[in-house]
């Protein structure tokens, strides 16, 4: 009788995808069967597959499970955690890149969890702390981290909360997500690291395809290429303007129903901005990214 197991896919190789095996813990070799051959370039990595065993080293998938969820940038599927790495300094904080996934992240439901890195770069009163602060008081779990000399306390409150499920780090380039990731990775698999080019304000690329690591079998991490730039893709005006969990909190309270947040009479939002309940940084970033997304709608019309 042929075997039949559930698994993920940790990594894509032309046609053949490493599959880690549940019922084993361990990982598999495996190539689609029948039809889903023709699927291959559609397997991301985090699908959720059925497969049969070849032998122990090796198999074929012949079903891939529906998607909960799924990220273009990087390809990977079935996430539970998006942890947005940001450099405190070098590159310097951005918080409209950063606000822009979390836009992302809130439309579709994914629970983000910031890491502010590079914290030794900065004095302890530096106003750039305010802000970090200011995301936690929006209800954001975060955490301050020197990758130079990590605190054990808060890497293990981080691993904690990852456990039994698919997180992914994605950021900026050279904000220090693979730094990030290797505190827990084992030696043998970690990754290189570059450093920052002072010109540019920007580290190079040094992830070039997305993998799942494995941790004590119930930890699944992947890191993510950097990116400079970001793009909110098939995300409307209407999404937007309730995206964020600070918007959400004065829900219905706005004169209109349809309130975008931005020119209204009556609008909650920045009157909460105006009395400092919503932090103003915050708020410039949502009209800039609203003034995107308002273009990308207006090329949908026209298409």
């Amino acid at each position: 009788m042929i075997k039949k197991e559930k698994g993920m896919i940790l990594d894509i190789d032309s046609d053949q995808s490493e599959v880690f095996a549940f019922d084993r813990q361990e990982i598999i070799s495996c190539y689609a069967k029948g039809n889903l051959k023709k699927l291959t370039k559609t397997f991301y990595v985090g699908d959720l597959v059925m497969f049969e065993h070849l032998n122990d080293q090796s198999g074929y998938i012949t079903k891939i499970f529906p998607r909960k969820n799924t990220l273009f940038r990087p390809k990977i599927a079935n996430i539970d955690n998006v942890l947005l790495v940001n450099a405190l300094k070098e590159p310097s904080l951005n918080t409209f890149l950063l606000d822009k996934y979390l836009a992302f992240l809130e439309v579709y439901q994914i629970e983000p969890l910031l890491v502010f890195t590079k914290k030794d770069l900065l004095a302890n009163d530096d106003l750039i702390f305010t802000k970090v602060k200011a995301y936690q008081e929006m209800g954001y779990t975060t955490f301050l981290l020197n990758n130079n000399s990590p605190d054990k306390k808060v890497l293990g409150e981080i691993e904690k909360i990852m456990e039994n499920k698919l997180s992914v780090f994605v950021g900026q380039t050279g904000a220090g997500k693979t730094s990030t990731l290797n505190n827990f990775l084992s030696f043998e698999n970690q990754q290189r690291t570059n450093s920052i080019s002072k010109a540019l304000n920007r580290g190079k690329h040094t992830t070039t395809k997305i993998r799942i690591y494995v941790i004590n079998q119930v930890i699944f991490l992947a890191d993510s290429p950097g990116f400079s730039a970001f793009d909110l893709k098939g995300i409307s005006l209407a999404e937007l303007r309730s995206a964020f969990r600070i918007f959400e909190k004065y829900q219905g309270e706005c004169k209109f129903n349809d309130c975008l947040h931005l020119s209204e009479k009556g609008c909650m939002i920045k009157k909460k901005v105006e009395t400092q309940d919503i932090p103003l940084f915050f708020y410039e970033d949502y009209i800039k990214i609203a003034e995107e997304v308002q273009k990308e709608e207006s090329s949908w019309q026209k298409l």
